[in-house]
C-alpha cells in the first residue's frame, strides 16, 4: 500500500513537472507571439510609411517627368538647330554628340583657365605682397643704416676734432721738449767747462767723461766745498797779521773774493740750469706734464 502511494507520489511529480515545463514553454511561445505581433504592427507601418514616400516620389517623377517632356519640348528647336549643323557637309561634326563633346571639351578648358587664371591670379598676389614686405624691411634697412652713417660721421668729425687737438698738444710739446733739450745741452756745456776749469786750476787732468754729467756735479760740489774751507783757514790766519802784512792780505783775499766771486757766478748759473732741467720733469711747474 505504502509502495502503491509513493509510485502515485511520483507520478504526480513527474506530471506536474511536465505541466510546469508545458506552462513555461507556453509562455514563451506567448511572449515570441505577442512580440512577432509587436514587430508585424512595426513593420506593417514602416512598409505604410514607404508606400506613402513612394507615392509621393512617384507624384513627384511624374511632375518632374511633364516639366522635363515640357522643356525638351521647347528645346526641340536647339536639338533640330544642331542637327542641321551636323549634316551640313564639309563641316567637322558628325553628329550631335560630336557637338556636344566638343562644347563640353571647350567648357572644361575655359574652366581649366579659369582655375589657371586664380592660381595665378593668388600667386601674383602673394608676390606683391612679398614685394611690399620686403620693400619695407629694406626701406627700415636702410633707415638704419643712414642713422648709423651719420652716427658714424658725428663720431669721425669729433675723432678728427680731437686727433687736431691732440696734434697740436704733440707739437707744443715737441717744440717746448727741444727748447728743454737746448738748455740741457747748454747746462752740459756749462759744467763741462766749469769742471776742466777747475781741473786745470788743479793742474789735473779730467778723469770723468764728458758724458758723466752727475759725476761733474759732484766734483764741482766738492771742489766749491774745498774752497770754502781754505777760505776759513786764510781768514783764522789773516788775524794775526799788522800793518802791511794786513794790507797784502786784503789785497790777496780781494783777488781771492773776485775769483771765488766768478767762480761763484758760474756755479749759481749753472745751478740755476739745472734747476730749470729737473723742472722740466715738475708736474706742478711744468703742466704739460700733467698731460
Amino acid at each position: 500500500m505504502w509502495a502503491e502511494l509513493t509510485k502515485k507520489q511520483l507520478d504526480l511529480r513527474r506530471s506536474f513537472l511536465k505541466f510546469h515545463s508545458f506552462v513555461r514553454e507556453n509562455e514563451d511561445k506567448r511572449i515570441r507571439a505577442a512580440k512577432k505581433i509587436i514587430e508585424e504592427k512595426e513593420m506593417q507601418e514602416k512598409r505604410t510609411q514607404m508606400i506613402k514616400e513612394t507615392e509621393e516620389m512617384c507624384a513627384c517623377l511624374a511632375k518632374t517627368k511633364g516639366q522635363f517632356e515640357a522643356k525638351i519640348k521647347d528645346y526641340r528647336i536647339y536639338e533640330d538647330y544642331l542637327v542641321g549643323v551636323s549634316n551640313i557637309p564639309g563641316e567637322l561634326f558628325h553628329g550631335v554628340n560630336d557637338i556636344i563633346k566638343r562644347y563640353e571639351s571647350l567648357k572644361e578648358a575655359k574652366e581649366v583657365i579659369r582655375l589657371k587664371r586664380l592660381i595665378e591670379m593668388d600667386e601674383l598676389d602673394n608676390a606683391k605682397s612679398r614685394l611690399v614686405k620686403m620693400i619695407e624691411r629694406k626701406s627700415q634697412a636702410l633707415i638704419e643704416m643712414n642713422s648709423k652713417v651719420v652716427d658714424l660721421i658725428c663720431r669721425h668729425d669729433s675723432a678728427k676734432d680731437c686727433s687736431l687737438r691732440w696734434e697740436n698738444i704733440v707739437a707744443a710739446i715737441k717744440e717746448r721738449t727741444q727748447m728743454k733739450q737746448a738748455e740741457i745741452d747748454g747746462v752740459k756745456l756749462c759744467t763741462w767747462n766749469i769742471y776742466t776749469q777747475m781741473c786745470a786750476r788743479k793742474t789735473e787732468a779730467p778723469s770723468l767723461k764728458r758724458s758723466d754729467f752727475e759725476g761733474q756735479l759732484m766734483h764741482i760740489k766738492k771742489t766749491l766745498q774745498e774752497l770754502r774751507t781754505v777760505q776759513k783757514i786764510v781768514a783764522k790766519q789773516c788775524v794775526n797779521y799788522t800793518g802791511v802784512k794786513r794790507e797784502k792780505k786784503d789785497r790777496r783775499e780781494q783777488a781771492t773774493n773776485r775769483k771765488f766771486a766768478h767762480k761763484n757766478s758760474q756755479y749759481v748759473t749753472n745751478v740755476k740750469m739745472r734747476s730749470n732741467f729737473l723742472s722740466l720733469f715738475d708736474p706742478v711747474k711744468n703742466p704739460l706734464n700733467k698731460i
